[in-house]
């Protein structure tokens, strides 16, 4: 799947999280988060915002404070799965 430029954007969801992961920059034209990934996953996931915005969704469960489970220990886990 193609990676969609900030100029192609459509979507506010799709806009916010640009904004919010890679500033002004357009993240296909100069990828990379503050974190040192390419950002890729969020341009292609951009194709489909109604996908990219259940996903967000489910990263805020994810990360929401109220989980028992150590966030060391969560990664863990997902790297086995891997």
């Amino acid at each position: 799947m193609k990676q969609i430029s900030r100029a192609d954007a459509k979507s506010d969801i799709v806009l916010e999280f640009y904004k919010r992961l890679f500033g002004d920059r357009d993240p296909v034209a100069e990828p990379g988060t503050a974190t040192g990934t390419p950002g890729d996953w969020w341009t292609v996931f951009a194709n489909a915002p109604d996908i990219l915005e259940h996903a967000i969704q489910g990263f805020r469960v994810y990360r929401d404070p109220k989980r028992k489970l150590d966030p060391v220990l969560r990664e863990l886990g997902q790297t086995r799965a891997g």
